[in-house]
């Protein structure tokens, strides 16, 4: 796909926006709040001009992104700011989060029932009162294409879909002063699914309730190839970031009552991070032996020894999902790829090689990655750009823990 993007903004009475300078847009599927920026210039002579602008941008309505007709984020406008200089230039930065940044930040209402509803109807139930228009999606397959811009009108069914969707949730209610994402990501995660916000297919956004698309076909190619000394390939830039400050190599999960100031140790599952010590994942760079870091914890829902080592399964895998990254600049915000143009997207597959990330032992870096941010950004002088962050296939897992 060619560097060159049409890039529309939209605000909430449907008026296109013709006056963008420059922007910065993020999807992460790891994190919710994601930012974005878009900063406007003064004009009277395009179609929307500066009175337009200051009469109708305005804070708490959305505004929408679509790049190459794709839409990519649908966000409510948190921060306005007007720079005006003495030589007359004046521009005016609009800027805010996804919507699931709303949900970050905002208390769920504790009247809301959601004891015996499906998981489904219970997020429904949660993003409802803070009138976000949410779409609980089982179709990850087609938030996807819609994104990359494969299918406008991307419809069906994710092939992850599975009963645990159905499944009532054991919360009778919200708490008091808890956060709308937070709750709803850990009934999401209890029962081994990530969530995530993506533009859906009718314009909107859509609370994507998935796992990793570890399985579908590598949409991109990433490459750096050095040879005779000479660097080709679309990678502009590149970091690959191993960071073991919160990666664990045991955890021991205590399921037994406590008694005073001490932890019965009968009732104690050990569950020990195999993964960290595997030179595929570590690519050589972790000591051997690994200097030991445990975590105890006193487990608030286990009660038995298989549900302990559940969740030790679980903060083992958590803590291994940052373990090793990889970010990426390329210029553009998509690949041509056998004929077809894709959009970057999150919760894809690529490929990714490059002679200059070696191994320890020397070898290039040669792997087939999934893609869990985007951050798109341009202007009208510099062209634009995409920083993508990668992980290693399987490196993400969410383990159920139904306690």
């Amino acid at each position: 796909m060619a560097d060159a993007h049409t890039v529309a903004v939209t605000l909430s009475d449907g008026s296109e926006v013709d006056v963008w300078d420059r922007y910065t847009i993020t999807l992460d599927m790891l994190r919710a709040g994601n930012a974005w920026t878009f900063s406007f210039w003064h004009t009277e002579t395009l179609r929307t001009t500066w009175a337009l602008m200051r009469a109708k941008v305005k804070c708490g309505d959305n505004l929408s992104v679509s790049v190459d007709g794709a839409a990519q984020v649908t966000g409510r406008i948190e921060s306005i700011a007007t720079h005006v200089d003495r030589k007359g230039g004046a521009v005016m930065i609009v800027s805010g989060r996804d919507l699931g940044g709303i949900a970050e930040s905002w208390d769920a209402d504790p009247t809301v029932l959601l004891r015996g509803l499906p998981l489904s109807d219970a997020l429904a139930a949660l993003f409802a009162p803070l009138g976000i228009p949410v779409v609980v999606s089982a179709a990850a397959a087609a938030v996807r294409a819609v994104q990359t811009g494969t299918t406008r009108n991307a419809r069906g069914v994710s092939r992850s879909s599975t009963h645990r969707r159905s499944q009532p949730v054991d919360r009778s209610h919200p708490r008091a002063g808890e956060k709308v994402w937070r709750l709803a990501d850990e009934m999401c995660r209890r029962l081994g699914f990530l969530l995530w916000v993506a533009p859906c297919a009718d314009g909107g956004l859509a609370v994507v309730v998935d796992v990793p698309a570890y399985d579908v076909p590598e949409s991109y190619s990433f490459s750096r190839r050095v040879v005779g000394g000479v660097a080709t390939g679309n990678i502009l830039m590149s970091v690959e970031t191993l960071d073991t400050k919160a990666v664990p190599t045991e955890v021991n999960v205590y399921s037994g009552t406590t008694r005073g100031d001490l932890i019965s140790n009968r009732q104690r599952s050990q569950t020990f991070n195999v993964a960290l010590d595997d030179a595929v994942v570590n690519r050589g760079f972790v000591a051997e032996p690994m200097p030991a870091q445990v975590r105890h914890v006193q487990s608030g829902r286990a009660r038995t020894l298989t549900a302990s080592a559940a969740e030790g399964a679980r903060l083992v895998a958590e803590a291994m999902a940052g373990f090793r990254r990889v970010d990426i600049t390329v210029q553009g915000h998509g690949q041509t790829v056998a004929g077809t143009s894709k959009l970057y997207a999150i919760n894809t597959m690529a490929r990714v090689y490059d002679d200059m990330t070696t191994s320890a032992a020397g070898d290039p870096l040669d792997e087939s990655m999934l893609v869990t941010r985007v951050v798109m950004s341009g202007s009208r002088q510099a062209g634009t750009e995409t920083q993508l962050t990668l992980v290693p296939k399987g490196s993400v897992v969410v383990v159920p823990n139904d306690g």
